[in-house]
């Protein structure tokens, strides 16, 4: 591990309170081989939240500005369940988390928030290779004997939402297992899930699918391949189809019904909008035809 780009800039939002780093250079770690350092494998993201408050959840996130934060609503958003963040500080490795609380004021109360630091002593890191792509990180020696440590599992969330080139995740997409994959999509970029979609399996998709919000699925849908909607078509709950449902332009959603079943049609025909209608009388079989027929009698 070695300091990479420095991302602290001195920004105060949301009564988050940097008193005591403000003034230090913060910089991102970097994993990089022992035999060539200058080749980095990953920048860990300098991303995390802090504990329910009322509510929101007040978050630490990098920008082009540098580090900065946010009120997040949503529960289910990428990263409200990163709890820490591994940073720089000059050349001292530590770990962030925010404690917040309620202040309850004679006039104003609101939510203050606190960015602690606690300092780590470790310099290298590992990783078992599994079969099943359910890969390992751990923090070791230089050797790479283990370090037993329940800063372990900090790690571990970081190096699978760390911001990876668009060939290491294409690389690292058809290794993954669908554990692996159901983390990913509480904590990934919706640009970096774009770029992982095309490598997904069948299998894979349908783990995806499962975990992803619904803000996730409408940016997704651009980036599906129709054999890929006909998978999801199976695997969405009538909930999920409705919300994809009235952004599909005619050819998608010509693969999306292709393998509806009839009672998914009839789920789906609601949300449809006058040219997606038209379009899809012309891509329903007999079967589907026939139900959707009959639900239209019945409610005229």
């Amino acid at each position: 591990m070695v300091p990479g780009k420095e991302v602290l800039k001195d920004q105060i939002r949301h009564n988050i309170d940097w008193s005591r780093t403000h003034r230090t250079s913060v910089k991102k770690v970097e994993l990089v081989p022992l035999d060539d350092k200058n080749d980095v494998v990953l920048n860990l993201p300098a991303k995390f939240c802090g504990d329910l408050c009322k509510d929101r959840f007040i978050c630490i996130e990098e920008n082009e500005e540098g580090l900065a934060s946010k009120a997040e609503h949503d529960s289910s958003s990428d990263y409200v369940n990163n709890k820490h963040a591994l940073v720089y500080y000059g050349n001292t490795l530590v770990k962030l988390s925010i404690a917040t609380e309620f202040v309850q004021g004679i006039v104003v109360s609101g939510c203050r928030s606190t960015v602690g630091s606690e300092r780590l002593k470790y310099q290298y890191v590992t990783w078992e290779e599994s079969d099943t792509g359910n890969n390992k990180y751990y923090f070791s020696d230089k050797e790479g004997n283990i370090i037993d440590s329940p800063d372990n599992e900090a790690l571990q969330t970081l190096c699978y939402t760390a911001d990876l080139t668009e060939n290491q995740l294409k690389t690292f997409a058809n290794t993954l297992s669908n554990e692996q994959l159901q983390v990913l999509a509480q904590n990934l970029t919706d640009n970096q899930l774009q770029k992982i979609i095309p490598e997904l399996n069948s299998n894979q998709l349908q783990a995806l699918a499962e975990n992803l919000t619904d803000e996730q699925l409408q940016a997704l849908v651009d980036h599906l391949t129709n054999h890929q909607l006909q998978t999801l078509a199976q695997e969405l709950n009538p909930e999920k189809l409705q919300i994809i449902v009235p952004i599909l332009n005619d050819a998608q959603l010509e693969a999306l019904v292709r393998d509806l079943n009839p009672e998914q049609v009839k789920e789906i025909l609601p949300h449809l909008k006058v040219d997606q209608f038209k379009a899809l009388i012309k891509t329903l079989n007999d079967e589907q035809f026939t139900v959707l027929a009959k639900t239209w009698l019945s409610t005229t």
